[in-house]
C-alpha cells in the first residue's frame, strides 16, 4: 500500500468534507445540542439514580456528556458519513480514480479514515463544549484535562472507529447502499445499545459486546450513585423533573489496563471491518453497460441514438398545450418513477404484509400494521429527492409550473402508495367500524409523504426522511411516544387527539416543500 496516495486521498477527502456551509452548519448544530448535555433548571436531568446526580465537576460532566455522545452520535454519525464512496460516484470522481494505479485497500482505508476524523472533530467539538458548559454551571469550575477527556478519549472515539468502519462497510455492499442499508443499521445500531444497557456486569464478556461504552460508564456511576444511603432506583439517562436533584460528589472512573485495553480493542475491531470491505467494493466498474439503439432509431449522419426512450405524451405537446395541466398523465409518470428499479421480492412483500394485515388475529395486528408501515420507506424517500440522485433537476425546475404541477403529482404518488400498502389495515378497520382508529390511519397517510416531499425538497436527499421516518415509526406506532404516533396505533394517542396534530402538520409541510422548491427553481439556493 502507497502510504503517500493513502494520505493524499483521505486529506482531499477530508478537505472537500469538513470545508463548506453544511459542515459549519453540522458542527453548529452539534454544540448548540452539546449544551443541552449538561442541563441547568431546565425541567429535565442527565444521569440519575433517586433523584441524585453528580456535582458538575470535570469528571461527571466528561463521563454524562462523553455517554450521551456516545448513544447519539453512534446513530446520527453513520448516516452522516456514509456518503463518501457514493459522493465520488455521483459526481464522477471515482471513475477518474478507477482509471489509475489506486488500490482498493488504499481507497476504502482512506475513506474509513476520513470518515472517522470527520466524526472525531464532532467528538472533540462536543468535549470542548463539555468544558465550557462545567464552567457556565460553576459548580466545581476547576478544569481538571484527564477526568473530562478521558471518557471521550476511551469511549467515544472507539465506538466512532467502529461506526466510521461500518459505513464504509455498507456502501461497499449493494443492497445496502441506499434505504436498506439506512434502516438495518438503525436496528442494529439499537440491538447494540439495548445490550449494552441492559447488561450491569463489566467483566470481559460483557465489555466484549459494549461497542459504545455505554455498560461501562453506566456501571461505574450506577455504583458510585447507589453508595448512597438513600439512594434506590435505576440509572436514567434522561429523566423530566421540575425539581433540583440532589447532588453527589464522583471523582471518575479508574481507569485500570484491562479497562484501557478492552475499549481500544475495538480499533482492531474497526479495522477488520474496514478489511471486510475492501473485495466488497466494485472500484466503481458497476457501470451498466450502453445499448444499442434499433437501427430505425439510428441518424444515418450521426452515432446511434443511444436507445432513448421515447418522451411521454405531456412532454412533447406545443408549449401552449403543455400550459393546460392534466394529472392522470403527470401522475402515471410519477408513480412510474417512483416504482422504477423496485425489484419483484419488493411487490410480492408488500402484497404479503396487506394480506396479513387483513387476516391475522386482533393480537397480532398492531406487528403486521407496523411492518406495512416501514416498507415503503425506501419508495417515500424518492419523491422529491429523485429529481437529484440522477442529476435532472434541471429540466424539472426549468420546467413551467413545476411547483403547482410536478410536486403535487409526486405527493400524490406517494399518498397512493400509503393507501396501497396500508389497505389490509384500512379494509379491517372500516368493516369493524373503527372510525377513531381507521382516520388516524388516513391521516397518517396524509401526513408521511407530505414528510418526504417536504424533507426532500428541502435537503435534496433522501437520507433525512429515511432517517427520521424509521426514529419517529420506532419510537412513536412502534414504543408509544404519543406525540409521535403519526398513525394513531395506540388508544391513549387518540384520546389526547394526536391524529388532529399531524394533520394540522400536513399543509404546513407541503407550503415548505413547494417554497423550498420554488426558491431552487428561481435562483434562491
Amino acid at each position: 500500500m502507497n502510504t503517500a496516495v493513502l494520505w493524499r486521498l483521505f486529506l482531499g477527502d477530508f478537505r472537500e468534507r469538513v470545508r463548506g456551509g453544511r459542515f459549519l452548519l453540522i458542527t453548529a448544530a452539534t454544540a448548540a445540542i452539546g449544551t443541552l448535555f449538561v442541563p441547568g433548571n431546565a425541567g429535565y436531568n442527565v444521569l440519575t439514580v433517586g433523584g441524585y446526580r453528580g456535582v458538575y465537576n470535570s469528571a461527571w460532566v466528561g463521563a454524562s456528556v462523553a455517554l450521551v455522545t456516545s448513544f447519539f452520535l453512534s446513530l446520527f454519525g453513520f448516516y452522516l458519513v456514509n456518503d463518501a464512496i457514493g459522493r465520488d460516484r455521483q459526481t464522477g470522481v471515482g471513475q477518474v480514480l478507477a482509471a489509475t494505479r489506486m488500490t482498493r485497500a488504499t481507497y476504502i482505508l482512506s475513506k474509513a479514515t476520513s470518515n472517522f476524523a470527520l466524526l472525531a472533530v464532532l467528538v472533540g467539538v462536543l468535549a470542548v463544549v463539555a468544558a465550557g458548559m462545567q464552567l457556565l454551571r460553576g459548580e466545581a469550575p476547576a478544569i481538571q484535562p484527564w477526568p473530562l477527556l478521558a471518557p471521550f478519549l476511551l469511549v467515544t472515539l472507539p465506538g466512532m472507529a467502529v461506526v466510521a468502519a461500518l459505513a464504509v462497510l455498507f456502501e461497499s455492499i449493494r443492497p445496502l447502499r441506499g434505504s436498506l442499508g439506512n434502516v438495518l443499521y438503525f436496528f442494529a445500531w439499537l440491538g447494540l445499545v439495548m445490550v449494552s444497557m441492559n447488561t450491569t456486569r463489566t467483566d470481559i464478556g460483557v465489555l466484549a459486546v459494549d461497542t459504545f461504552g455505554a455498560n461501562l460508564l453506566v456501571s461505574a456511576i450506577r455504583d458510585a450513585l447507589l453508595s448512597q444511603p438513600d439512594v434506590t432506583g435505576s440509572l436514567s439517562i434522561i429523566e423530566s423533573g421540575t425539581g433540583a436533584p440532589r447532588t453527589f460528589v464522583w471523582n471518575g472512573m479508574d481507569w485500570s489496563l484491562p479497562l484501557v485495553a478492552a475499549r481500544l480493542a475495538w480499533v482492531p475491531v474497526a479495522a477488520l471491518i474496514t478489511a471486510a470491505a475492501i473485495p466488497l467494493f466494485d472500484r466503481f466498474n458497476a457501470t451498466p453497460p450502453i445499448r444499442r439503439a434499433p437501427r430505425e432509431q439510428r441518424t444515418s449522419d450521426g452515432p446511434p441514438a443511444a436507445g432513448r426512450a421515447e418522451a411521454p405524451a405531456w412532454l412533447k405537446r406545443a408549449p401552449e398545450g403543455r400550459a393546460a395541466f392534466r394529472l392522470a398523465p403527470m401522475l402515471a409518470q410519477e408513480l412510474r418513477l417512483l416504482l422504477k428499479g423496485t425489484s419483484l421480492a419488493w411487490y410480492v412483500g408488500a402484497a404479503v404484509l396487506i394480506l396479513l394485515t387483513f387476516t391475522v388475529p386482533e393480537e397480532m395486528l398492531h406487528t403486521f400494521r407496523l411492518a406495512a408501515w416501514l416498507w415503503p420507506v425506501g419508495l417515500w424517500s424518492r419523491l422529491a429527492a429523485k429529481d437529484y440522485a440522477s442529476r435532472p433537476e434541471e429540466l424539472v425546475l426549468g420546467a413551467a409550473r413545476t411547483v403547482r404541477h410536478q410536486l403535487p403529482a409526486a405527493w400524490l404518488a406517494g399518498l397512493l402508495l400509503a393507501l396501497v400498502t396500508s389497505s389490509g389495515a384500512i379494509t379491517r378497520l372500516a368493516l369493524a367500524q373503527s372510525w377513531p382508529q381507521l382516520g388516524a390511519c388516513l391521516i397518517g397517510c396524509l401526513f408521511v409523504p407530505s414528510l418526504a416531499v417536504a424533507l426532500g425538497a428541502a435537503t435534496r436527499s433522501d437520507k433525512p426522511f429515511q432517517v427520521l421516518y424509521v426514529i419517529m415509526w420506532y419510537a412513536g406506532p412502534g414504543d408509544g411516544v404519543h406525540f409521535l404516533d403519526f398513525m394513531g396505533a395506540h388508544e391513549y394517542t387518540l384520546q389526547a387527539g394526536m391524529p388532529l396534530y399531524f394533520l394540522a402538520l400536513t399543509p404546513m409541510l407541503l407550503l415548505l416543500a413547494g417554497y423550498a422548491r420554488r426558491r431552487q427553481a428561481y435562483g434562491g439556493s
